[in-house]
């Protein structure tokens, strides 16, 4: 689902945090094993960004996941071991939960964690997001895209980040 070079954005989250809008993801570089991104969102009517960099995992039983780490300084973390040091960011397990056959719209799941990595730290969920990739420069989420956000973040509350405003002011 990272395989892009365009503009991942994020329509639906049930984070808490409502002040973030526009949350978007752009692929720096990609390597079979690794990924840097550019995380970006607004709060207000400011812009934030940032860099992130992750290590891509593809074990045996769960779908495919990130460990990303935010660009402070540290060291990457491996794909067990959270980032180590001061002026650290908390690791966060990014896992692709759906794809669609089309590769246009993916359901995530975001834990933070510590090492070693457990199945239990599944349950500390950060915020389950539909990310969206444009299709003919539209930024729409199929009724399949939002079934499948609903039943597998068992959303009730959620927030619609992506609005027609982001896409010419997120540039």
């Amino acid at each position: 689902f990272m395989n892009t070079s365009g503009t991942i954005w994020t329509y639906f989250s049930d984070t808490k945090n409502h002040s973030v809008m526009c949350l978007q993801y752009t692929k720096i570089n990609e390597s079979e094993n690794a990924v840097a991104l550019t995380r970006k969102y607004r709060t207000g009517g400011e812009w934030n960004e940032a860099n992130w960099n992750g290590n891509i995992t593809h074990p045996l039983g769960i779908p495919p996941y990130m460990v990303l780490t935010k660009e402070t300084g540290q060291r990457v973390a491996t794909a067990n071991e959270p980032p180590k040091g001061t002026g650290t960011t908390p690791a966060i397990l990014d896992i692709l939960e759906h794809q669609d056959p089309n590769n246009t719209c993916g359901v995530f799941s975001s834990f933070e964690f510590d090492a070693p990595l457990k199945e239990e730290d599944r349950m500390s969920l950060r915020s389950c997001e539909l990310r969206i990739k444009p299709v003919g420069g539209q930024i729409t989420a199929s009724d399949e895209c939002v079934g499948k956000f609903k039943t597998i973040c068992k959303a009730q509350n959620y927030t619609r980040l992506y609005e027609d405003s982001c896409k010419s002011s997120g540039k």
